[in-house]
């Protein structure tokens, strides 16, 4: 009693001070990236007999210099944290305050004036004798106030939060909380110096209940109301952090800080934006002391290699207890409520569409995903699979690292799955790919549910998440994990995203310890099957899916060997795979010597682009599309939309008609009206939407009363222009993920269509390309398709809106547009008038489409005698869609239309039998030679080979070999895209200027594997010193490019004839080397017909090339279109001798040869290194 009443007197004299949290509730809320609070803490023991009686009879701090060395240890090691910008949590208890206040030393008090933290290290054993968990919480509330009054005396002035101890003793928070204090950590077994895995995490908690040697289910549980915060000390691995004195004893003190890495890296992997994180550790006077020249300096290096770069790059922050405790008493305001041990909350993720759905059954437990659904999209989309981390043995589906990626990708509208799985030491693998499987079969037997596309699923983990998607990536049926419900669906998926998951469990690092692989795979032989069978370099096939793979140079618990590895086996089974080694990261890209890179932002977007490159890749050419016409059949509609994909045609264009979607004023009628199917069907087939804006209703005309019969009001202006707007608005908001591209009107320069003035037309279009961007900034906009010719055609219509003084229309649209019926010549003077009429107001950068242009079936309706039939409209398809396109420029074809008009449809009789598809379904001829045409063009085999049905044999006859370096040429401008069943080989892109292949990136990019570049033969010589740097910018430009669409893109430099010695070593630094010397060929063939100087010039320039990069391919390149194919082989058949002579070695040789040429020389084909273009 008399102890109590002494405390409490000390207790009321000092002056008590409440520090204020270091961040505000709104900066807790509105935190973006993820945030680790970092301490160290130092515990003072209790050397010698304390205040209470107890102990003595070892070290003694009032005996010899120890009092005074420990004083000096604190001084030295708290100067290095100050040093590096922290300040520590020094917990005292006596006898260390007893000799403090009896020597008047005021080392705590100047501390606490420096900025540290003073708090209570509670030895409960050394203060209230051996039987203290018999004592009542009253007992331990006295002894600790009495022990807090020794602080206070010894010149410490603020309150005392902060306490370690009584880690054993269920009352021990109502013990605390009765003395003061309010913030915990340091939770241990004394007697085990063991942790409860239940306890380790980052993210702070207010206890339920107090700890006992046996149950912690209470103090690991959170409590809103507790009175106690709780830090946890970080994601260690509790069996090393119970080893602490054998590590350090077999690896010195070095050996230990490397564990305390290792626990910081995979806490920086666990935090997350929506949460306080905190991690800390302990030290003691004396401990690390280590050379006494030096001392200390194990802690020094610590915080300058480790902690420094964190802290610079915004991850890693300062703070000493109580104030990790301050920031998670804000979180709390910020977020009543939540449970900060339970999964993220809205902050960081959107909230999920259905939560905690039951996606399959095993062993008797359900299993559960997250499903998060993008905005309404009418059409079905991708899926994602997330799978988390967490060593098999632990984790969330709302945790780890790939959480972070889900906003972006539910943004770009993939209906994501994150999901839990059954996890180890309760369950053996293959218990977790067993569950990862059963998922995806789930999402494809529930994909009209979600609205999903069946044949469009991708994954992504980190980790052991990471490993699963892998396996998941890889294994097939005989692997026999195919168990539980929805058998009768497939697991595969169709792209994969690997972040720094272990792939050959048969070797051992960190994150494949024997322990860790007793637990989860049930042994630890490195030899055993199954740690083979799990190991997903082991099932990598040909057929596997693309992969990116994602790993920091730093990782020190799963090493980067184990993704070049994997990433090397995919690349020898030609699976389409990207390795980015991301620089100065660890696990869990955690910054490790600086900021990572590419950024972790970057990598999101790498991996949305990736999964953008490969499931939403479109099917058709981009430059081929195919308009509707105004007729939509509930029958017809459909099926040629199946058509349309089967013959793979890019693009559909068709009107989302004002008059039929708005009945009446602020009435949208889109499902009941059928354009929601319509858009639905195309999307599903795999065709890109060109949207038609048009016309006015018969509520919202200008059209006069009395108009004629033959006089459509539709055709008027709008009366009311707002509501037009608002029509716009409501479309392309509805349609957002659908279509991106909307054109306003059709045919305005036609009195026929547009009963209203040029300036009316620009005013409309002002306010329709307002409208848009407002509805989606994304989304460009199409001129209205003017006719450029008829009978009640403008003729100065396009000039007159150009030049319009309110309403300027360049600035209102984003493509120009316009059609063509007729012969090539009208065409090419229609192109001419278009482009002088877009320079003249400086808009000529302006892409231009060609929505509208055919030709009738009907005889009664062809008026060149030289297409005639059926017949004739294929062959004027034939000839005057591949003119539009290469010969004139434009950008994109649409041909009208893709099916016959009904013969009861009255309107539009002169393009009745333009349809590619009869009236009754039926393919015309025309429709094979437009599927024809597009399979030859989006060939990326070059202009003279190009690809057929009847050249399947020779294109797998090329591709057979595996070790041959096969480049397939493509050109953007006339096609994009792979042959049907063409499954070697590489992409090839040249471009004489650099500028146009950014201006066209769009297109070649996402195809590509290499890029082409030449430096022009006739460049000055003080032009050509920049090769090198021009090598290197280029570089860096494809590097950028790969990391925007998913994919490695390789840099190719052709070396012309008249380059010498010095630009040969530069341009030898790239990747690979083209040599080609077209105009000196040319020359030598006509005085050599073998071509022998062409090869020697070849022999002295690989040489020079060699002696800079003996490693760089040599790409020999014949490009002789125009002269006879057997000139060309008698060139190749003179380097085959000079190869086989030893006086020539290359990787890849290019021809351009005609098919026939090739299938009668198969030495060229199947013979040498050669890639036929």
């Amino acid at each position: 009693m008399n102890t109590l009443m002494r405390i409490g007197c000390l207790v009321g004299a000092v002056l008590l001070g409440v520090r204020a949290p270091i961040v505000s509730t709104a900066e807790v809320r509105g935190r973006a990236e993820p945030v680790l609070l970092f301490g160290i803490g130092m515990h003072i023991e209790p050397l010698g007999r304390t205040a209470q009686g107890y102990g003595g009879g070892g070290a003694d701090y009032r005996q010899g210099p120890l009092f005074e060395r420990h004083v000096q240890d604190i001084l030295a090691v708290t100067g290095i944290v100050e040093a590096h910008g922290g300040r520590m949590t020094i917990q005292a208890q006596s006898p260390f305050t007893q000799v403090a206040i009896e020597r008047g030393n005021t080392i705590l008090k100047d501390l606490e004036s420096r900025g540290h933290e003073i708090g209570l290290h509670f030895h409960e054993d050394a203060h209230l004798g051996r039987d203290s968990g018999r004592l009542p919480p009253e007992i331990w509330c006295a002894v600790m106030q009495e022990e807090i009054g020794f602080i206070y005396q010894a010149g410490v002035r603020n309150h005392i939060r902060y306490w370690s101890g009584g880690n054993l003793y269920p009352g021990v928070l109502d013990a605390a909380a009765c003395a003061g204090l309010d913030v915990n950590s340091d939770w241990k077994n004394p007697r085990t110096q063991s942790t409860d895995p239940s306890l380790l995490g980052v993210n702070p908690w207010r206890p339920l209940g107090g700890p006992s040697e046996t149950d912690l289910s209470k103090f690991a549980a959170h409590d809103s109301n507790g009175k106690i915060v709780f830090l946890p000390e970080g994601m260690y691995d509790p069996e090393k952090f119970a080893r602490k004195r054998e590590i350090i004893a077999q690896g010195g003190d070095r050996a230990w800080f490397d564990v305390l890495r290792e626990a910081l890296e995979r806490s920086l992997a666990s935090a997350r934006a929506d949460r306080v994180n905190v991690f800390h550790f302990t030290v003691h006077p004396g401990e690390f002391r280590g050379d006494p020249a030096e001392p200390f300096k194990v802690i020094e290096d610590f915080l300058t290699s480790v902690v420094d770069p964190l802290v610079t790059a915004g991850k890693v922050r300062w703070a000493t207890f109580s104030q990790m405790a301050d920031e998670f008493i804000a979180w709390e305001k910020a977020y009543p409520g939540v449970d900060p041990r339970l999964a993220a909350s809205s902050a960081q993720l959107p909230r999920p569409t259905e939560p905690d759905v039951t996606y399959c059954v095993m062993d008797g437990v359900e299993l559960k995903l997250d499903i998060y659904r993008p905005r309404e999209s009418t059409a079905p989309t991708p899926a994602l699979l997330y799978v988390h981390g967490g060593g098999w043995t632990s984790g969330d589906k709302a945790r780890g690292e790939g959480v972070r990626d889900i906003p972006e990708l539910v943004a770009r509208s993939y209906v994501v799955a994150a999901v839990n799985y059954r996890l180890a030491p309760r369950y053996k693998f293959p218990a977790m790919i067993q569950d990862v499987k059963c998922a995806v079969r789930f999402l494809r037997a529930n994909a009209e549910r979600y609205n999903i596309n069946p044949d469009k699923i991708g994954v992504w983990g980190g980790s052991a998440g990471g490993h699963l998607a892998a396996l998941l990536g890889t294994a097939d049926e005989t692997a026999g994990w195919e168990v539980g419900q929805y058998l009768e669906h497939s697991s595969r998926v169709q792209a994969v995203v690997d972040m720094f998951g272990p792939t050959d469990l048969t070797v051992l690092f960190e994150g494949a310890n024997p322990r860790l692989m007793e637990q989860v795979f049930g042994t630890s032989d490195r030899s055993s099957e199954a740690l083979k069978r799990a190991s997903p370099v082991n099932w990598v096939s040909s057929d596997d899916p693309p992969f990116l793979i994602l790993h920091g140079e730093r990782d020190s618990l799963v090493p980067v060997s184990q993704s070049q590895i994997f990433y090397e086996k995919l690349q020898a089974a030609d699976v389409p795979a990207m390795l980015v080694i991301v620089k100065n990261a660890g696990h869990g890209f955690v910054p490790m010597g600086g900021p990572i890179d590419p950024s972790r932002e970057e990598l999101t977007r790498m991996i949305a682009d990736f999964f953008d490159h490969y499931l939403k890749r479109p099917v058709g050419s981009d430059r081929y599309g195919v308009s509707q016409g105004a007729h939509r059949d509930a029958t017809l509609m459909p099926r040629s939309f199946e058509l349309a994909g089967q013959a793979g045609i890019g693009w559909v264009r068709f009107g989302i008609w004002y008059g039929i979607v708005s009945p009446r004023p602020g009435v949208f009628r889109y499902e009941e009206s059928g354009f929601d199917a319509q858009v639905r069907k195309a999307r599903q087939e795999g065709l890109q939407i060109l949207g038609k804006l048009a016309f006015a209703t018969s509520w919202n005309t200008s059209a006069p009363p009395n108009l004629p019969p033959e006089a459509d009001p539709t055709h008027f202006p709008p009366r009311d222009y707002r509501a037009w707007a608002d029509y716009v608005f409501q479309t392309v908001s509805r349609y957002k993920e659908d279509i991106q591209y909307w054109e306003v009107w059709n045919e305005p320069d036609l009195l026929s269509f547009w009963a209203g003035t040029p300036a009316q037309y620009a005013e409309l279009l002002a306010v329709t390309y307002e409208a848009v961007k407002r509805a989606n900034p994304q989304a460009k906009v199409v001129l209205g398709g003017l006719a450029l010719g008829g009978r009640r055609v403008n003729p100065n219509f396009l000039i007159e809106i150009l030049s319009d003084a309110r309403y300027p229309a360049a600035r209102y649209f984003d493509i120009m547009n316009f059609h063509h019926y007729g012969s090539r010549e009208e065409a090419r003077q229609r192109m001419e008038y278009v482009r002088n009429a877009l320079r003249q107001v400086g808009a000529s950068d302006k892409p231009i489409w060609i929505t509208e242009t055919g030709y009738s079936s009907d005889p009664s309706q062809q008026d060149d005698p030289n297409y005639r039939g059926l017949e004739g409209q294929a062959q004027w398809l034939r000839d005057m869609i591949p003119y539009l396109l290469t010969d004139l420029g434009a950008d994109k074809v649409f041909w009208y239309r893709l099916y016959d008009y009904p013969a009861d449809f009255n309107a539009d009789v002169g393009a009745r039998y333009h349809g590619l598809i009869d009236n009754q379904g039926n393919p015309k001829p025309s429709y094979f030679a437009y599927k024809e045409l597009i399979a030859s063009a989006v060939s990326p085999i070059g202009f003279t080979l190009t690809y057929s049905e009847e050249n399947q044999q020779l294109f797998d006859d090329i591709a057979q070999p595996d070790d041959r370096l096969l480049f397939f040429r493509a050109h953007v401008l006339t096609g994009k895209g792979w042959p049907p069943r063409l499954t070697r080989g590489k992409v090839l892109t040249t471009w004489p200027s650099w500028t146009e292949a950014r201006q066209y990136e769009d297109r070649w990019a996402p195809y590509a594997d290499v890029f082409g570049y030449d430096i022009e033969a006739d460049s000055p010589p003080d032009e050509t010193r920049d090769a090198s740097k021009t090598i290197q910018e280029l570089r860096a430009y494809l590097d950028d490019v790969s990391r925007r669409y998913g994919h490695p893109i390789k840099l190719s430099i052709g070396l012309n004839y008249n380059f010498g010695t010095r630009h040969a070593i530069a341009l030898a630094r790239s990747d690979e080397v083209h040599l080609h010397a077209n105009e000196l060929l040319r020359a030598y063939l006509r005085e050599d017909p073998h071509g022998l100087n062409y090869v020697e010039w070849l022999v002295a320039r690989a040489a020079e090339v060699r002696a800079v990069n003996p490693d760089v391919d040599i790409v020999i390149a014949v490009l002789v279109p125009e002269m006879e194919t057997v000139r060309a082989v008698e060139v190749a058949q003179a380097l085959l001798s000079a190869m086989a002579a030893g006086r020539l070695r290359f990787e890849g040789f290019t021809l351009w040869a005609d098919a026939d040429a090739a299938k009668n020389h198969p030495e060229l084909v199947a013979g040498g290194t050669f890639a036929i273009m």
